[in-house]
């Protein structure tokens, strides 16, 4: 199972709240990000419960 680093959400959040006008990496981070929760349900990826939540919010907007 992998895992993901805090600094590597954390960019990946940053693309995400920036939103798709400010930001030419915002639909590559949206992606990363749908695909990483998959994974994290599909047991393919470790995400903390700090972290699962951050994404989950930040794709939710």
């Amino acid at each position: 199972m992998h895992t993901v680093d805090d600094e590597n959400v954390n960019k990946l959040l940053q693309s995400i709240k920036a939103g798709p006008a400010n930001n030419l990496a915002y639909e590559s981070a949206l992606e990363i990000a749908l695909k990483w929760l998959a994974e994290n349900e599909n047991g393919i990826l470790s995400l903390t419960a700090e972290q699962e939540k951050a994404i989950k919010e930040a794709v939710s907007h």
